[in-house]
């Protein structure tokens, strides 16, 4: 569920865009604990802006998703994902 929605002119970039959306709402922001991205937005001077203005840690999502079925029908969705050194690390979440 989005917490806060911009719209701005062409000429503003995605990341610069994203860093403004959370100065002007960072004060509605304040128990937000991990901001998802996908790969535009990795990088540390990216994630240390957001921890400034909000104070949470910036995850970068890969959008490689694989569904996994157990022997015992259960089935698990499998998110590989990079943190912003480019650590792979994989998150998996019961369906």
């Amino acid at each position: 569920m989005p917490h806060a929605i911009s719209v701005t002119t062409a000429d503003v970039t995605d990341r610069n865009g994203a860093i403004e959306l959370l100065k002007i709402n960072q004060n509605n922001l304040t128990d937000v604990k991990n901001v998802m991205a996908d790969f535009g937005y990795s990088g540390k001077n990216f994630a240390n802006e957001v921890h400034q203005i909000i104070g949470s840690k910036v995850e970068t999502v890969d959008p490689q998703v694989f569904t996994i079925e157990s022997k015992e029908q259960n089935k698990f969705e499998v998110r590989v994902n990079k943190d912003i050194n480019g650590n792979n690390y994989s998150t998996a979440i019961t369906l």
